[in-house]
C-alpha cells in the first residue's frame, strides 16, 4: 500500500512538472515572438521616417502594430505619411487607412478609404487595386464581426421575423444588414482575378450567405480552393492549407455539424503556426482563429 501510494505521488509530481515546463515553454515562445514585432516594428518605422511615402512598409507597420492592440501609434504613422505631399493622392495610403479602420471597427470609413484606394475598376496602372477590391470583400464578410455568429436559424430556413436582428444585437455598430453586405462581396468579386484567393472568398461568402441551400455547399467550394491553392493536384489532406482548413471549419460550425468541424480544425495543432515575419500577419491570424 506505501509503495503504490509512494508510486501514485510521484507519477502525480512528474505530470505536474511537465505542466510547468510546458508551460514555461508556451512564455519563452509568447516572450520570443513578442520580441521579433517589436524588432520589426522598429525597422518599418525607421523605413517610414526615411521616406513617409512607403506605403508597403506603412501596411505592413499597421498589421503588426494592430496584433499588439496598439492603435495609437498606427494613427501617428498614418499622420506621418499624410503629411508628406505625393503621399496624400497615393492609393497604398488609402490601403493603409483602409485597413487601419477596419481594424478599429469603423467599416464605413474603412470601405470609404478602400474604394479611394480601388480606382477605376480593372485599372491596370493601380497595384493597389485588387487589394483594396480583396480586403473590401473580407471587411463585408468579416467573420470577426458577431453578426455571423449568433443564431443563424432565422434566415437558414426563409424565415425572417421583420427585425434587423444584426443591428439589434450591435453587430458592424449598425452597418448595414448581413443580405447586404453579402450581396456587395458578391458584386466586388466579380473584379477579383481568378486565383485561390477568389476561390477561398467565394467559399467564405457561401457560408455566411444565411441562405440554407449555399450554405450547405461552403465546404466542397473550402476543399475546391484548398485543391486550387495546392496547384490542381494532389490530395488535400496531404497538403493542408490553414486558411481552407479554418474555412471549412467555420462553414461546417455555421451549419452546426460541431463534430464534423472538430474534425478539420483538430488538424491545426498538427501543423506548425505560420512565421508571421515570413509570410505577413494574414497567415498567422487564420492559424490562430482556428
Amino acid at each position: 500500500m506505501l509503495q503504490w501510494a509512494k508510486h501514485s505521488f510521484n507519477e502525480h509530481a512528474f505530470k505536474h512538472i511537465d505542466a510547468e515546463e510546458e508551460g514555461l515553454k508556451e512564455v519563452e515562445d509568447l516572450m520570443e515572438s513578442q520580441n521579433k514585432d517589436d524588432a520589426e516594428i522598429n525597422r518599418l518605422k525607421a523605413l517610414l521616417k526615411q521616406d513617409p511615402t512607403d506605403c508597403d512598409a506603412l501596411t505592413r507597420l499597421i498589421e503588426f502594430l494592430r496584433r499588439g492592440w496598439r492603435f495609437e501609434e498606427c494613427r501617428e504613422m498614418i499622420e506621418l505619411s499624410e503629411g508628406s505631399g505625393s503621399a496624400q493622392f497615393n492609393p497604398g495610403l488609402h490601403y493603409a487607412k483602409g485597413l487601419y479602420y477596419w481594424y478599429c471597427n469603423k467599416l464605413r470609413e474603412a470601405i470609404d478609404e478602400l474604394y479611394l484606394g480601388r480606382g477605376p475598376r480593372g485599372s491596370p496602372s493601380n497595384p493597389w487595386s485588387e487589394r483594396c477590391t480583396v480586403t473590401m470583400i473580407r471587411v463585408h464578410l468579416d467573420l470577426d464581426s458577431n453578426v455571423f455568429w449568433w443564431d443563424h436559424n432565422y434566415l437558414t430556413d426563409g424565415y425572417s421575423d421583420g427585425h434587423n436582428h444584426a443591428t439589434e444585437r450591435g453587430g458592424r455598430h449598425g452597418f448595414g444588414d448581413v443580405e447586404a453586405h453579402i450581396g456587395e462581396a458578391e458584386k466586388l468579386l466579380a473584379d477579383v482575378a481568378d486565383g485561390p484567393t477568389k476561390a477561398l472568398l467565394q467559399a467564405y461568402a457561401l457560408a455566411v450567405s444565411k441562405r440554407k441551400e449555399d450554405m450547405k455547399k461552403a465546404p466542397r467550394a473550402f476543399h475546391d480552393a484548398l485543391v486550387l491553392a495546392n496547384g490542381g493536384s494532389g490530395s488535400p489532406r496531404d497538403q493542408p492549407n490553414i486558411p481552407c482548413l479554418v474555412g471549412t471549419g467555420t462553414a461546417l460550425l455555421m451549419l452546426h455539424e460541431t463534430p464534423a468541424a472538430g474534425i478539420h480544425l483538430k488538424q491545426l495543432p498538427n501543423l506548425e503556426c505560420p512565421e508571421v515575419h515570413a509570410t505577413g500577419p494574414e497567415d498567422a491570424d487564420d492559424f490562430e482563429r482556428g
